[in-house]
């Protein structure tokens, strides 16, 4: 088997990179063979990896070095669409969950309530916890 250089999964029938116009950012193990590559272009990024997995760090990495939004920044589960927020804790403390605006959240399913400033959300969650939230529009004050 293969892996990638750091990654100690190895597979086998691996398949590798062969862009010219793509940067090599890992390459297979005891190769020069490109495992992780990275091609932009106008208006869009593509990472291909032959490794089985990546990190959340570096998906992370990857997703904020291509533009995308990140709503945690901790190595946390999570699943979000335009109504609901679920956070479940893989460690224990403040977990801040950065919408695209700003929101009020309500508690539809486990501890809280998150407290809301501006478009951040923050929560205190033990490991292993899980917490559903409802979105909603801010209250506009009239």
């Amino acid at each position: 088997g293969v892996a990638l250089e750091g990654d100690d999964t190895a597979v086998d029938h691996v398949f590798v990179a062969q862009d010219p116009q793509a940067e090599v950012l890992g390459v297979l193990a005891g190769t020069d063979r490109p495992g992780l590559v990275r091609r932009r272009a106008d208006g869009w990024t593509s990472v291909f990896s032959s490794a089985p997995k990546l990190t959340p760090d570096m998906l992370r990495r990857l997703a904020l070095d291509a533009g995308c939004h990140l709503y945690l920044e901790t190595g946390d589960a999570l699943f979000v669409d335009n109504r609901f927020v679920c956070v479940h804790a893989s460690t224990e403390g403040e977990k801040t969950i950065s919408l695209l605006k700003p929101a009020r959240a309500s508690v539809v399913f486990g501890s809280g309530p998150p407290r809301v400033v501006g478009n951040r959300l923050r929560l205190q969650m033990k490991a292993n916890a899980t917490v559903v939230l409802k979105l909603e529009e801010p209250h506009t004050g009239r």
